[in-house]
């Protein structure tokens, strides 16, 4: 069966709960209660650590040459956040060249369901890379639904320490 891997960036390979951290902002609770505007000149993203072991754990499932995989992140495509600096980001601190996109807030549960019919769903193997509990319920109400075969891999975070499904990486 072929297989389609979705990697979350933020918090996921990218540290952006550290870069919050060291400017005084609650990272136990998500999403972090931090002014709108905090993001806008891109500092946030760019100065983010990259989440080494995370990072591995993906490079040791993915076979490159079979699997189809891209990142999928909840952000908006504006220009703080934009293509050009996550690219430059992931070029950076990753070996990945996986495509990109921004699904401005709607949950990627339901982005793959608008992208793909049911059918076409069950026809992959789903390996997931997220952070946040509320994509990974989304992940999990898609594979539910539809009897999606799933594995989900959670970076290990105090917000999403109550989930107990999934691999905690």
């Amino acid at each position: 069966m072929s297989r389609i891997v979705i990697v979350d960036i933020d918090n996921c390979i990218a540290n952006v709960n550290k870069a919050l951290k060291d400017k005084g902002y609650r990272t136990d609770i998500y999403p972090s209660p931090v002014p709108s505007r905090l993001f806008d000149d891109g500092s946030i993203f760019k100065n983010a650590e990259p989440m080494k072991s995370v990072i591995e754990n993906i490079e040791g499932i993915i076979d490159d040459k079979k699997d189809m995989c891209m990142f999928l992140t909840s952000r908006p495509n504006k220009k703080h956040i934009s293509s050009e600096i996550t690219r430059q980001w992931i070029n950076e601190h990753t070996p990945f060249t996986f495509p990109f996109y921004f699904t401005d807030g709607v949950p990627k549960g339901e982005v793959i369901r608008k992208v793909f019919s049911d059918k076409a769903i069950r026809e992959y193997e789903w390996i997931i890379f997220d952070d946040s509990p509320h994509e990974i319920i989304s992940y999990l109400n898609l594979k539910n639904d539809i009897n999606v075969d799933m594995e989900i891999y959670i970076p290990a975070w105090e917000y999403n320490s109550h989930i107990d499904v999934g691999k905690k990486i």
